[in-house]
């Protein structure tokens, strides 16, 4: 323990454990960032993220489904949303559970040199790596702002979708009738052929039905 203390080994692997989580944030931004870009620019959506969760949205649309609230929809899809073998959520959680890891390291790092007595010029430079990493993923957090470029994201999400609601005419289910209904539509459909379609006193539908059924 004391070899790899006082030879900076816990240096490197802080340093390793800062590059990790730093990919972390940059992939998430990135991704965020595109598909961003993808809504913003009102063209047919590239982004293989947006495309599926407006296919999605389509479907549900299209199959007369009511979505509730769109917000929710738009979250809950989102956080399925896969990079590296992992959602996007999980990513960003990663990347700053290893800052305090590093800190946890740095403070472990104090405590272990005091504690066996070890080369306090070793155990003061792991502490400042682990306070400059610490200062430096808090400075890039705040840099992408990942929370309010998700933040606009949903924004934009939900007004793609809210328009496809409004202009999209939902289509009607096709069942398929059975030979027995066939004929009664048939049936139907020569009946109300029979009938005067001027609709007089606005009772057409009326008789056909009552004719029908007779």
């Amino acid at each position: 323990m004391a070899f790899f203390l006082e030879r900076n080994v816990v240096a490197l692997v802080m340093l390793l454990i800062f590059i990790i989580g730093v990919f972390g944030l940059v992939t998430v931004y990135v991704e965020y960032k595109r598909m961003y870009d993808d809504l913003e620019s009102n063209t047919n959506c590239k982004n293989r993220f947006v495309k599926h969760i407006v296919l999605k949205y389509e479907s549900i649309v299209n199959l007369n489904m009511s979505i509730g609230n769109t917000e929710v929809f738009v979250n809950k899809h989102l956080k399925r949303c896969n990079k590296y073998g992992m959602s996007l959520e999980q990513m960003e959680r990663l990347s700053r559970l290893t800052i305090i890891l590093n800190t946890s390291i740095g403070v472990v790092n104090v405590l272990l040199g005091l504690v066996l007595d070890l080369n306090l010029k070793s155990v003061a430079v792991n502490l400042l790596v682990s306070t400059f990493l610490a200062m430096l993923f808090y400075f890039l957090e705040e840099l992408f702002d990942i929370e309010y470029m998700y933040e606009k994201l949903v924004f934009l999400f939900e007004e793609k979708l809210d328009g496809i609601m409004i202009n999209k005419k939902p289509q009607p289910l096709i069942v398929p009738a059975d030979k027995e209904t066939k004929k009664e539509i048939k049936q139907l459909k020569k009946l109300a052929n029979e009938i005067d379609i001027r609709r007089e006193n606005g009772k057409i539908v009326e008789e056909v039905i009552n004719q029908y059924l007779s």
